[in-house]
């Protein structure tokens, strides 16, 4: 059984937009995700993830990407963190991967 929960957002602001050359208004949206695994005997194991939706306006018309990683770990408050730090510095679904990947090297 699997569900998501939305952790917050973050909008890409003038700065941010001017440098990379985009035009339109982005915002990202953060979730933390939930597995849960049913063994024998009623016991269960959760593990958690991430996604990120980013959502691009161009007048009427939403462009929307995302990614997500499954299983980064099986403490929530690991993945408050590391949510925070992803929508603090604005990380986009493209950079998800890398980034949780170098984060849990630390």
């Amino acid at each position: 059984m699997s569900s998501k929960v939305y952790f917050g957002n973050a909008f890409l602001d003038k700065r941010d937009l001017r440098e990379n050359n985009i035009k339109n208004r982005i915002e990202l949206e953060y979730y933390r995700t939930k597995k849960r695994k049913n063994y024998f005997l009623r016991e269960t194991s959760e593990t958690y993830g991430i996604e990120i939706v980013k959502k691009e306006y161009q007048g009427k018309k939403v462009n929307i990407e995302k990614d997500k990683v499954d299983r980064v770990s099986n403490k929530k408050t690991t993945i408050d963190l590391i949510l925070n730090k992803l929508r603090e510095f604005k990380v986009t679904p493209i950079a998800l991967k890398d980034v949780v990947h170098d984060i849990m090297e630390d």
